[in-house]
């Protein structure tokens, strides 16, 4: 069993990287540069002369609020890049395994979206990730999707990381209280990952139970307080409409995970576990 990451610096990528390793699992990782996904002739190069079992897409465009100044490009590497990783897993028969997001959803539900419902983004950046589900479906039949929401990880650029930044420098930190997801853990999808690799279609990883973002930063908060880290910012919760950012966010996307858990025989852990996870491994 041999994994082929594509994309190499992303946070999913970086945390397959190290999960592989650890465990010892084969695996080779392209850059852009090595394998473009906007290029048939480039991918196929790496089709043609490596051997493996699986597509790891950890590509794509991720920047949600400049996606909205960025459309072509944002549409290009999530959407047009995605149906060409598809077309040649289909030829060369391999299995692609890609990352979607909660953002295809337009936050209107009430209670968990769960796989089958009706996608409605109301952003560019959750348009071409959509438009990326719809090209696997289209191109092949071998293919897991995972939505997966509010990621976080031990390294690399992200919310936590973030939130243990502001606390250090600012004074005051305003976080958005109305807004409601799920915290996962990018560890968390790996293990969730490799639990579904038989299977085929859609699933939704994400940790158990529900917060907002500043419930999120808060409980971030509360570790540093816990193990005296010093941190001189005190939170406070804003509303979305007073956060201005160029790309709406779904104002609920709490992800159902009932039909991951079905077939792995256990829930995920829930989001504060995981968090505290993640800190005690930054903290070290």
């Amino acid at each position: 069993m041999r994994f082929w990451i594509v994309g190499q610096s992303g946070m999913l990528s970086n945390a397959f990287q190290r999960y592989f390793v650890k465990r010892n699992i084969s695996f080779f990782v392209t850059s852009r540069e090595d394998a473009n996904i906007t290029s048939v002739k480039s991918l196929e190069n790496v089709f043609e002369s490596e051997t493996f079992d699986y597509v790891i897409n950890a590509s794509g465009y991720t920047q949600v609020d400049q996606a909205e100044r960025e459309a072509s490009l944002a549409i290009l590497l999530n959407s047009i890049g995605v149906k060409n990783l598809s077309i040649l897993c289909k030829k060369y028969d391999k299995k692609l395994i890609h990352f979607s997001t909660d953002y295809v959803f337009d936050g209107e539900k009430k209670d968990g979206y769960v796989e089958t419902d009706l996608t409605a983004p109301i952003s560019v950046y959750g348009m071409s990730k959509r438009d990326g589900e719809l090209q696997i479906a289209k191109y092949t039949d071998n293919f897991l999707i995972f939505r997966v929401s509010w990621l976080f990880d031990d390294e690399g650029k992200n919310f936590v990381h973030t939130i243990l930044r502001l606390l250090e420098e600012k004074d005051a930190v305003n976080i958005v209280s109305d807004q409601i997801g799920s915290p996962t853990y990018a560890l968390d999808v790996i293990e969730g990952v490799m639990e579904l690799l038989d299977q085929v279609g859609i699933y939704h990883i994400a940790n158990r139970g529900m917060t907002s973002w500043y419930l999120f930063a808060k409980e971030i908060a509360l570790f540093c307080a816990e193990n005296q880290i010093e941190k001189k910012a005190d939170i406070f919760p804003i509303k979305t409409k007073d956060y201005k950012t160029d790309a709406r966010r779904p104002m609920f996307s709490y992800l159902d995970t009932t039909k991951a858990t079905a077939v792995i025989g256990k829930d995920c852990r829930d989001w504060k576990i995981a968090l505290r996870d993640c800190l005690e491994k930054i903290c070290k």
